[in-house]
């Protein structure tokens, strides 16, 4: 489950920094982690097990984490991937429930601060920031899964990925001339709720409007062809973060024709 390490400044200074404690002075962040504890994961290893004592949240300081649920006939669903910056177990540390209803899985070394859930309960609830920022992570959360429901409802397979790599390249701060998956087309699949056969088969039709995926290389050719294909179909085109930082970004480098010189870069909120 994880190996305790001795915490070191570049730790704390990048658990200082997350979104989760946005508005906090350093006092009341320091108060925290003093709390909590640095562990290591390898790869495969959990984190916990659907199922396990709601006991921590987790703050991913490197690596990659995969949320998933096991259904009773043995398959594994993932219903989040999670990076560094990004907190784990949060929605579920202020549900009704006392037991994860997911699995937390390391998909390469992961290192984590773990920090005593009743302790950032007590905490939130006389802390009015760390409470609106714990509220905007579970409200962004459930508003990505609402407009993930529609375009699986109404959107071909070429369109869910298409969007996926949008907002993946913008999160990571991608160049969108060219990048490398962080992770392999199998867990992306399955986080988009589709077979890696069906996730191949899209990939020539993604190709002809405007992104080609080579392997685990992605690179955009054409946002107009992607504006066309994709965001022109979705109801929260107009609010969208990733669609709106590329579109800006590609009107102040004067490209409005395709991604050079263009960097996808953006603050994670």
């Amino acid at each position: 489950m994880g190996s305790r390490l001795s915490m070191n400044g570049a730790h704390l200074g990048f658990a200082r920094n997350i979104p989760l404690f946005r508005g906090l002075t350093d006092a009341e962040k320091d108060s925290l982690l003093k709390d909590g504890g640095i562990y290591a994961y390898p790869r495969r290893n959990t984190l916990f097990i659907q199922g396990d004592a709601i006991s921590s949240l987790y703050v991913v300081c490197a690596g990659t984490v995969q949320l998933s649920r096991s259904t009773p006939d043995g398959r594994e669903v993932t219903t989040d991937i999670r990076s560094a910056g990004d907190t784990v177990g949060e929605k579920e540390m202020f549900s009704s429930g006392s037991r994860h209803q997911v699995s937390a899985i390391a998909v390469d070394h992961v290192e984590a601060f773990k920090l005593p859930a009743e302790r950032v309960r007590a905490v939130a609830g006389s802390n009015v920031v760390l409470s609106r920022n714990l509220l905007a992570s579970i409200a962004q959360s459930a508003t990505q899964r609402e407009v993930e429901m529609e375009h699986r409802a109404t959107m071909k397979s070429s369109q869910v990925i298409s969007c996926y790599l949008q907002h993946l390249c913008v999160s990571r701060g991608f160049d969108p001339r060219g990048f490398t998956l962080p992770y392999k087309k199998s867990l992306i699949a399955s986080r988009l709720g589709m077979e890696l056969e069906t996730f191949s088969r899209a990939l020539p039709v993604l190709k002809e409007n405007g992104i080609a995926v080579e392997g685990a290389h992605v690179a955009f050719r054409d946002f107009d062809a992607v504006d066309d294909h994709t965001c022109g179909l979705c109801s929260v085109n107009d609010f969208c973060r990733a669609h709106r930082k590329i579109r800006e970004e590609r009107k102040a480098e004067g490209d409005e024709h395709g991604p050079e010189n263009h960097s996808c870069a953006v603050q994670r909120i």
